[in-house]
C-alpha cells in the first residue's frame, strides 16, 4: 500500500615528653641464677576448624527461615501435603499464605504482620519451594515508585483483619497522592543539553550524547516520550533507536544481550504450557486474521502472543470504561499485517482509540508477512516513526530497552506482557514499572514444567 506522508520510515541495524635518667647508686647484689622455665605457648587457632564453625553457623542462619516455615506446615494436615509437592499450584500458593497468616497473627498481640516478617516468610517460602519466586508472597511499600505493599501474603492478612477485626484495629494502607507535571514546561539545561537540541554534527552530537548522559536522565521525569523525542530530534532519525539502547547498555550492561540468549529456552516452555488452551487460542487470533497452528516450528515468534493467553492477566481493565479484549491487549504491544499499508491502517485505528480513551501513544511492534511465523518486515513505530529491524527479536529487543531507558510505563494492556520480559529475560528493577503477582505465578509455573516432564518420563520408564 502507499505510505501516508506524515509516516517516516527508518531502517536501523543492530548492531569503572623525654626520658630524664639520674645516676645509678652503687649497690652490693647478688646474683642467682635460676633454671630456665619452659613456657608453652599459646596454641594456635586450628584455622580449617575455625573456618568450619563460621561456615555452619552462616549455613544455619540462611537455613532458618525454611526450618521455620516446615515447622509451621508440620502442625497441619494441609501444610504436610504441602511439603510433600515439588511444585506449587495457584490454590497451594493460597493456602501456604492461609497457613502462615493465622500462624503470624495467632503469635501477634495486636494482630499485626510487620514488613520484616512478610519479608522472612516469603523467603522462606523460595528456600522451601525453589520455583516460587518471594515477590509472589510480598513486595513492600516503594516511595519511589509509588506503589502500595502488595503480594498473597499481604493480601491474606487484610483479607482475614477485614473479616474478623472491627475497623478501628486494622492498620491503615498507604496512601500516596498522585504527582502531576507539567510536560509543556520549557526545559532549558546545560550549554551542552541545548547544542545537543540543535546540532547536525553526527561526531559532535554522539560526544554531547554520551557527555550529557546524567543531565539527560533528570530529563526523563519530566518528559514523555513524544517530548522527548520532540526535544531531541535526532532521536528521530536513522541512528535514534541505537543511541537509546545505548543508554540501556549503560545503566544495564549485564542484561543487553539477555533475549537472544534466554528467550529461545522460555519460548519452548511457553509453548509447552499452551498446548492445552490452544485450540481456544488459535479461535480468538482468527479475529487478527493471525493464523498460529503450524507455531510448533515459529516458536520464537508465536510464544510471544500465546503469552497473553497463558498470563492471568485481570479480565478487566477500566480506563473510561473500556474493558480490552485479549486482542486488544496483543494490539497493544504487536501489531500485525499482510501488507504495509495495512500496517499504517491498522496504526491510524489504534492511535483513534487511544485519543478516544485519553491515553498516550507508546511504542509498540509491528509485523509484515504472509504468516506471523513466516515475517518479512519488523518494525518499531512510536507515533509516526517506523524503524526497521532485521528480525522480530531484535524488535521486542529494541521496543523493551525503549521503554527502560526512558523510564516510561508500559500500556495498560501489555504491562504484564513487558513486565514478563523485563523481569525474567532482563532481570532488571525499576522503581517505576510494577510487579504483579500474576507474572511471578506464571513464571513459577514454567519452570515447573521441567520438573513435571522429568517425573513424567521417569513414571513411564518405570511401567515399561
Amino acid at each position: 500500500g502507499s505510505s501516508d506522508e506524515s509516516n517516516l520510515l527508518l531502517t536501523t541495524t543492530t548492531s569503572s615528653g623525654p626520658v630524664t635518667s639520674t645516676p645509678q647508686q652503687r649497690t652490693t647484689t647478688t646474683t642467682i641464677e635460676l633454671p630456665p622455665k619452659s613456657i608453652k605457648s599459646p596454641e594456635a587457632p586450628n584455622i580449617t576448624t575455625t573456618t568450619t564453625m563460621i561456615t555452619e553457623k552462616l549455613s544455619e542462619e540462611q537455613n532458618k527461615p525454611a526450618k521455620d516455615l516446615r515447622a509451621v506446615l508440620q502442625e497441619s494436615v494441609v501444610g504436610r501435603s504441602l511439603l510433600e509437592k515439588k511444585t506449587l499450584s495457584s490454590s497451594n500458593r493460597n493456602q501456604i499464605s492461609d497457613i502462615i497468616v493465622q500462624h503470624l497473627m495467632n503469635k501477634s498481640r495486636d494482630y499485626r504482620i510487620r514488613t520484616v516478617e512478610f519479608l522472612y516468610w516469603a523467603n522462606a517460602i523460595k528456600l522451601v519451594f525453589p520455583f516460587e519466586v518471594a515477590e509472589t508472597y510480598y513486595q513492600p511499600y516503594k516511595r519511589d515508585a509509588n506503589t502500595c505493599a502488595r503480594g498473597k501474603l499481604f493480601d491474606k492478612y487484610h483479607h482475614v483483619r477485614r473479616a474478623f477485626l472491627p475497623r478501628s484495629k486494622r492498620p491503615g494502607l498507604n496512601k500516596v497522592g498522585n504527582v502531576t507535571i507539567d510536560s509543556t514546561n520549557v526545559i532549558t539545561g546545560s550549554k551542552d543539553i541545548i547544542t545537543l537540541k540543535t546540532t547536525k554534527n553526527v561526531a559532535e552530537f554522539k560526544e554531547l550524547w554520551e557527555k550529557t548522559f546524567d543531565e539527560r536522565q533528570d530529563l526523563l521525569g519530566q518528559l514523555s516520550i513524544i517530548d522527548y523525542f520532540d526535544t531531541f530530534p535526532v532521536l528521530k532519525t536513522y541512528n535514534g533507536i541505537n543511541l537509546l539502547k545505548q543508554d540501556f547498555d549503560r545503566n544495564y550492561e549485564k542484561s543487553k544481550d539477555s533475549l537472544t540468549t534466554k528467550w529461545p529456552a522460555i519460548a519452548k516452555k511457553i509453548l509447552t504450557y499452551s498446548k492445552p488452551k490452544m485450540n481456544d487460542i488459535i479461535e480468538q487470533l482468527q479475529e487478527d486474521d493471525m493464523d498460529i497452528e503450524n507455531s510448533e516450528g515459529h516458536y520464537l515468534h508465536y510464544s510471544f502472543i500465546l503469552l497473553f493467553f497463558i498470563m492471568p492477566i485481570k479480565k478487566v481493565i477500566k480506563v473510561n470504561n473500556w474493558t480490552p479484549s485479549k486482542i486488544e491487549m496483543v494490539q497493544s504491544c504487536f501489531l500485525y499485517a499482510k501488507t504495509f499499508g495495512e500496517l499504517q491502517t491498522k496504526m491510524t485505528d489504534r492511535k483513534a482509540k487511544l485519543n478516544k480513551y485519553s491515553q498516550p501513544i507508546l511504542p509498540l511492534i509491528g509485523a509484515i508477512g504472509d504468516s506471523f511465523g513466516d515475517l518479512q518486515r519488523n518494525f518499531v513505530i512510536i507515533n509516526n516513526i517506523f524503524y526497521e529491524f532485521p528480525s522480530l527479536i531484535d524488535a521486542v529487543d529494541a521496543c523493551i530497552k525503549i521503554f527502560i531507558a526512558l523510564k516510561s510505563d508500559y500500556p495498560p494492556e501489555g504491562h504484564n506482557f513487558w513486565s514478563f520480559i523485563q523481569k525474567f529475560v532482563y532481570q532488571v528493577e525499576t522503581a517505576w514499572n510494577k510487579n504483579t503477582m500474576a507474572i511471578n505465578c506464571l513464571w513459577s509455573d514454567l519452570e515447573a514444567i521441567e520438573v513435571t516432564e522429568k517425573e513424567n518420563t521417569n513414571e513411564t520408564e518405570n511401567q515399561a
